[in-house]
Parts: structure tokens; C-alpha cells; sequence
């Protein structure tokens, strides 16, 4: 389960501290006897307030406290490409009331899970990303104007929802990404922005590139930065023949 847990001497001078195993269980030797206060915080996925509880320890004696955690409900969300459109992680959310949950849509399937509390409606929607992995976000808010919403889902206990959310509606097709005035006259004597000429400006470019991080992903970014930067790397090693002719035999 993973929830932290800590439990506090009678005295207040002790305390122990730790995570729950596989089994859901925290245990620890050699207590001193008397009431001790023992609190448990669930991982962020199960969307649960701090558990507070006594034990009492006595001699020769077992103690145990006991208190249940319900499972979340989960939104198994599907991305679904047009043909030839390019991969990328795009951020879901689901919000439900002021609880939240953000997920990357996997690369080769195209799935995410949202984690969801039970028994609360929850919609799910495609956003630009506050975070670079998976959790609960600060922004319990979706922009269903620009980018698709679903209907109000709700889950039961432990119950898992499927969603197919079509990515033709999505982000990169946003009202917000507006095209630049068109270009006239000579665009080789213009001051046009332009793309990159050579490989060591496009590095530096796509370096500096949030929206790229944004749309595909830190992983897929850092990939395409570490090749390019060995192309670069290779390229500078290398005497090339223009350059024996030009450096060398011509002076």
C-alpha cells in the first residue's frame, strides 16, 4: 500500500516512523508500554484524509491497531490517434469537485490511469501538464473550450472506469495556437523567423523549447537532445575533406 505511518510514545519524546509493506502492515519491537498515538497518511492516490488512532502496549503482549482505507476508484483512459499523427504524452486530468489526479498518456498504447475517489462525479480532459509524472495538481479546473471534456464519470470502491478520449479535439489543435500573418515579398531578404541551419542551432533551439517538453514528454525531449548532441560531438571530431583542401593543401 505504501502509506506512511508514525506512531508517537505516551511521553512524546519517542516516535517511530515508516511505511506500510505489501500486506498493508507497519510493525515495530520493543515499544514502551502505555497508550501510543499512531497516525497513518495515505498515499495521495486513495484521495484519504490522515487515519489517527491509541494503541495500547502492555508486557508480553502483542499490540495492534487496526483502520481500513477504501481503494480509489480508477479512470482507464485511451487516447485515441488519427492515422499519421504524431506520438506524444499528452497530459490527462480528472477533476472531481476539488480532488484531482494528472496522468501522461503512454507513448506506444496510448493509455493513462487516473486515480479517482469513490463515489464522487469526476470529468476528465486533456490539458497542457503541471506535472512531469503522475498525482493530484493544484489547478482542480478543466478548459472543456478548447480541448475535449467527458460526461461525469463516478466509480465505486476499488471499481475501474474506461473513457476513449479522441485527440483530433485535442490541445494541439487549440483555439489558443494561432497561426502567424502571412508572409509577403521575398522571404530569403525578409526578417522572417526561420527554421534552424545546422544541427548545433536546432540543439539549442529545441533545448529552450517548453511547448516540445509540453506536448511530447521529458523522456522523448532528453532522447532527441542526447542523439543529437553525439551527432554534434562526432561531427566536430571529424576532419572533413573540404577542410584538408581548403585549411591544409591551399596553404
Amino acid at each position: 500500500m505504501g502509506a506512511r505511518v508514525r506512531c508517537t510514545s505516551p511521553d512524546g519524546q519517542t516516535s517511530h516512523a515508516g511505511s506500510t509493506d505489501v500486506f498493508g502492515e507497519a510493525k515495530w519491537p520493543g515499544l514502551a508500554r502505555g497508550p501510543w498515538t499512531c497516525e497513518v497518511t495515505p498515499p495521495d492516490r486513495f484521495h484519504a484524509p490522515v487515519q489517527t488512532g491509541v494503541v495500547a502496549v502492555v508486557p508480553r503482549k502483542p499490540a495492534m491497531w487496526t483502520t481500513v482505507v477504501e481503494r480509489p476508484a480508477r479512470i482507464l483512459v485511451e487516447i485515441l490517434r488519427p492515422q499519421g499523427q504524431p506520438r506524444a504524452k499528452v497530459a490527462v486530468r480528472a477533476v472531481c469537485g476539488s480532488d484531482t489526479w494528472e496522468s501522461r498518456a503512454g507513448l506506444v498504447d496510448g493509455l493513462a490511469t487516473l486515480f479517482v475517489p469513490h463515489g464522487k462525479p469526476c470529468r476528465v480532459g486533456l490539458v497542457r501538464p503541471e506535472l512531469a509524472g503522475d498525482g493530484p495538481v493544484a489547478q482542480a479546473r478543466l478548459d472543456c473550450s478548447s480541448a475535449p471534456c467527458s460526461e461525469e464519470l463516478i466509480g465505486g470502491v476499488g471499481e475501474s472506469r474506461t473513457l476513449a478520449v479522441d485527440l483530433c479535439q485535442s490541445l494541439l489543435d487549440s483555439d489558443e495556437l494561432e497561426l502567424a500573418p502571412a508572409l509577403e515579398g521575398n522571404a530569403y531578404v525578409s526578417d522572417a523567423e526561420r527554421f534552424p541551419h545546422a544541427l548545433r542551432e536546432a540543439i539549442a533551439r529545441l533545448e529552450s523549447s517548453t511547448v516540445a517538453r509540453e506536448l511530447l514528454g521529458d523522456e522523448v525531449i532528453d532522447h532527441y537532445l542526447n542523439y543529437a548532441r553525439t551527432e554534434q560531438e562526432l561531427y566536430d571530431k571529424t576532419v572533413t575533406g573540404y577542410e584538408r583542401e581548403r585549411m591544409f593543401e591551399r596553404g
